[in-house]
């Protein structure tokens, strides 16, 4: 009934209310962009250990040479599609839908708890006002799931540019040759 309703709301803006704080987006970019950038790291400092150990990572598996410009490739190549898919993703568009599309609480799904739809005043001022509420209350669980899945794109870009290295220089092609690219 209505007293659950309520309470469904009342969750929605307690799980979205422990996000909004300006250093929680802070944490989350940072983060994200270090994680990011420590993998092209990684991938250049495993091929340069592979090297001095004198390690076929062709041959013997690992890291090959140039992973790591898969990975700088992968994220200078992927913006559109990166904020694209983070885009949609706020919109509830797109798969891996994050946090603010899906609030869940003791096993049920509380979506969009505070709405016009939920209260049962679709096309009323009162519901107009209900969703503009809601709106604003789930804006920072929205950037947390733009911020998120943007990164998860860039991740997902440079993962697959990389096995695609692997691949070609695996299967014996010069980097730069047309079959490489």
């Amino acid at each position: 009934g209505a007293l659950a309703k309520t309470m469904d709301a009342v969750k929605e803006s307690y799980i979205i209310g422990l996000l909004w704080t300006p250093s929680t987006h802070i944490v989350n970019m940072v983060g994200n962009t270090i994680s990011m950038t420590d993998s092209v790291v990684n991938a250049a400092a495993a091929q340069q250990i592979n090297k001095l150990i004198g390690k076929d990572a062709v041959t013997e598996g690992g890291v090959v040479s140039g992973e790591y410009k898969a990975r700088i490739y992968a994220i200078k190549s992927s913006w559109r599609d990166a904020f694209t898919h983070a885009y949609k993703a706020t919109k509830g568009e797109a798969e891996n839908i994050g946090m603010v599309n899906r609030v869940e609480l003791e096993g049920r799904d509380i979506k969009d708890a505070i709405s016009a739809e939920a209260f049962g005043i679709s096309n009323t001022n009162l519901g107009r006002a209900v969703n503009t509420i809601g709106s604003v209350i789930r804006a920072p669980g929205q950037a947390l799931t733009f911020n998120d899945e943007l990164f998860k794109s860039f991740g997902y870009r440079m993962e697959v540019h990389t096995q695609a290295w692997r691949r070609a220089t695996q299967e014996g092609l010069e980097e730069g040759s047309e079959e490489f690219n």
